[in-house]
């Protein structure tokens, strides 16, 4: 199946950045279940890079600073990115 990749990155002051990558996978489900399960193990290992559908992600785009009111730092959040088929993107951002 063919999908789209899309998520956005950024240093949560400065700038922001959306990304958007195409890739084949036998579906949208599953390949959100094998993207969080590579994204831990890189993150877990302290890669900041690793091989998933055959294309090289970095981990720190999908992990962010997690602060409380104040600014005190809480630890690391993951964000997924949105999964979408090639139909449900044109739909969705070519109108």
């Amino acid at each position: 199946m063919r999908l789209v990749i899309k998520w956005s990155h950024g240093d949560g002051y400065t700038y922001s950045c959306d990304e958007t990558e195409p890739v084949e996978f036998e579906s949208a489900e599953a390949f959100i279940v094998g993207f969080e399960a590579a994204l831990k193990v890189a993150h877990e290992g302290g890669r900041q890079e690793f091989q998933f559908a055959g294309r090289e992600w970095c981990e720190d785009q999908f992990y962010y600073r997690k602060e409380d009111r104040n600014g005190r730092y809480l630890g690391k959040e993951m964000s997924l990115p949105q999964v979408l088929t090639v139909d449900e993107w044109f739909a969705q951002y070519c109108q």
